[in-house]
């Protein structure tokens, strides 16, 4: 279980910061932190629907959205604009938020898991 968990935030983190130090995730030039459009490398609609939700559910946040500009072209476009908080921190919390999410959910098969193999071997002793 506590690998599960190591893997689950190491592959979060690798897949937004790339270990050749390749930019996985920067943010186009705005006119003030409010509003922001980031661009994330090698990432596609699974994380990019994922942050649009959890983003959408933030009171902060007025509008969130993401675009795949192209199938052949690698990037995902997310774009932030909210209240008064910079986008940095909204994001950063967002994807504090589905973190937690995805190790709630990898937590609670692991413990389904475990409780039909412990069910299938006192059934097979019966």
């Amino acid at each position: 279980s506590k690998f599960l968990k190591q893997l689950v935030c190491l592959h979060l983190f690798n897949s937004l910061f790339s270990i050749n130090q390749s930019k996985k995730i920067e943010k186009q030039i705005s006119k003030d932190e409010t509003s922001a459009t980031y661009n994330i490398y090698d990432e596609d609609h699974t994380l990019g629907n994922a942050l649009r939700y959890v983003l959408s559910k933030d009171k902060e946040v007025v509008l969130t959205g993401y675009t795949i500009p192209h199938p052949a072209e690698n990037k995902l476009n997310l774009r932030i604009q909210t209240k008064n908080y910079p986008t940095n921190e909204v994001l950063h919390s967002a994807l504090d938020e589905l973190t937690e999410m995805c190790q709630h959910i990898l937590d609670t098969f692991s413990e389904e898991v475990d409780n039909y193999n412990k069910n299938s071997i006192s059934n097979n002793m019966n």
